[in-house]
């Protein structure tokens, strides 16, 4: 689309405003790890063991990247609004279904079923380089993006608001000890995998995983990687 659209604050009739687009890809970071500080009180109140609480993360990652491969596709045939819509209705409906989730295995599903907040991150995106031309797009999408740069920021108030100091105080265990041989070779095979699903995106994952491959194979130190 051409860059003069007349974006009216407010009116559905218009396309987004920038501010509307930047705080849904700040709700979809938000909605990651927000939780955290109270995984102990969960496996509690749920009567199950930590490790599996901690499942909650890894899944909803894993949907959530699952689901990033797709978004753009199906709103590509059902419209931008539509998807992004009936997203954000399927997150507050899981969101409760979190909430009120009577056993651990529920929790987990309605947990995998927030990833589809996913849809905020990409279509924000997505309809800033429908709105504008590429010249304009890019600094636009700079703006949208301050929205999850923002979030690191917002975050510790909020969790401090709703947890207790003994909840913050958490140590997340390692469900195993994962050999060097997987420190190597994963990040090789994970480079590799995204270079042909998303090639935009292997030159930003590659510089960091080549640093934690250089550090596994005693190339450089620990503190090198940390500066």
């Amino acid at each position: 689309m051409k860059d003069d659209n007349t974006v009216q604050f407010l009116d559905k009739t218009s396309p987004p405003h920038l501010s509307t687009l930047i705080l849904l890809s700040g709700i979809g970071a938000l909605a990651m790890n927000m939780f955290l500080p109270s995984l102990p009180a969960m496996a509690e109140y749920f009567g199950t063991e930590y490790a599996v609480m901690q499942l909650s993360v890894p899944l909803y990652l894993l949907f959530s990247a699952g689901l990033q491969l797709i978004i753009g596709p199906v709103s590509d045939n059902l419209g931008r609004r539509n998807v992004l819509l009936w997203g954000l209705v399927i997150y507050m409906v899981a969101t409760l279904g979190c909430i009120y989730a009577p056993t651990t295995g529920v929790f987990l599903m309605f947990r995998c079923a927030q990833a589809i907040v996913a849809v905020t991150m990409v279509l924000s995106r997505a309809i800033v380089r429908d709105m504008f031309t590429q010249d304009k797009a890019a600094s636009m999408i700079g703006y949208v993006t301050m929205g999850m740069a923002l979030v690191p920021m917002i975050q510790p108030p909020i969790m401090r608001a709703l947890t207790t100091k003994a909840e913050r105080r958490i140590v997340m265990t390692q469900l195993r000890q994962v050999s060097q041989r997987e420190k190597i070779v994963f990040p090789i095979l994970l480079v590799i995998l995204v270079a042909m699903i998303l090639p935009d995106a292997a030159p930003l994952l590659g510089m960091f995983c080549f640093g934690n491959l250089m550090r596994e194979c005693g190339v450089v130190g620990l503190s090198l990687i940390h500066i």
